[in-house]
């Protein structure tokens, strides 16, 4: 954000004392999607080319298989981005219809193929989607895995446990010849919809809440499977401290001080000199405070 700060005084003069007043402009985490990219195959390996950038990155892999061709057995062996592999969050089965969400912390700046070789039998159909994120948290980046499946119905859904600055990650399995329409709950953001030989596969984010229902509907009725996860934020930054020149203080004089930024979800205060300082207007567009 870059805050434009102004201090006056109801005589419209300023002096260059000591430092009286300090904005303070705490940095709030966020994680930002940085790019998706999407492959399929009608029963094999999968190589996709995708580009990251940013900071405090994560890749997150979703994968949708169909089983029926292999009696159960088909799954992901491995997933590399430029040689270096990626590690298993999370599985959800139900009949022929299996999702396998993976991930990769810090991955590599650049444009290189996500490479995803399937294991067992060949499948009859997968698809892919593959999402880098900025913002996460290096240490801990997930949160829970969580999973729902059925049998039949035109509707799947996971609940994920999730948080406030958190985004919520969904992946969805659809058995089926037909080619579905998979839309996503109304909260959701569709990032791929997907068809490839008996299988349909979706994924969609979220905004984090306490607890998130990744959810889709589609005009059919066969076994689906849903997998979710919650992306945890980096740490906040450092609180920005921006100190103004001051004047001698007057009796019955009135200060303001002005704030515009363009980062809506930050919330500054202002302090100095021991006094009781009260918000008049906040006017959100981008922001600008008094």
């Amino acid at each position: 954000y870059h805050p434009v700060i102004m201090a006056r005084n109801d005589g419209g003069s300023t002096a260059n004392t000591s430092p009286l007043i300090t904005v303070n402009l705490p940095v709030p985490p966020a994680v930002q999607v940085d790019a998706t990219s999407t492959g399929t195959s009608a029963n094999g390996n999968i190589s996709i080319s995708h580009t990251t950038s940013g900071t405090n990155r994560l890749m997150l892999v979703g994968v949708s298989i169909n089983l029926s061709a292999t009696g159960g057995t088909d799954s992901v062996g491995s997933i590399t981005y430029n040689g270096a592999p990626l590690s298993l969050v999370g599985v959800s089965v139900n009949g022929d219809a299996r999702v396998e969400i993976w991930k990769l912390v810090n991955p590599d700046v650049g444009t290189f193929n996500v490479d995803i070789v399937m294991s067992g039998v060949p499948s009859d159909g997968n698809t892919a989607g593959v999402m880098t994120f900025t913002g996460v948290d290096q240490t801990t980046p997930l949160g829970a895995f969580a999973s729902g499946n059925g049998a039949s119905g035109g509707s799947g859904s996971a609940t994920v446990s999730s948080a406030v600055n958190e985004l919520v990650f969904g992946t969805i399995s659809v058995d089926d010849d037909a080619d579905y329409d998979l839309v996503p709950g109304g909260a959701q953001a569709e990032r791929w919809d997907l068809k490839a030989g008996g299988i349909n596969g979706g994924g969609s984010t979220a905004a984090g809440a306490a607890s998130v229902v990744m959810s889709w509907t589609w005009s059919g009725s066969d076994s689906w499977a849903v997998g979710g996860v919650s992306i945890k934020p980096a740490p906040a930054g450092p609180v920005t401290s921006l100190t103004l020149p001051s004047w001698t203080p007057q009796s019955n004089e009135l200060l303001l001080v002005g704030i515009s930024m363009r980062d809506e979800t930050i919330v500054p205060s202002v302090s100095g000199n021991g006094l009781t300082w009260t918000l008049v207007a906040d006017r959100d567009n981008d922001r600008g405070e008094m």
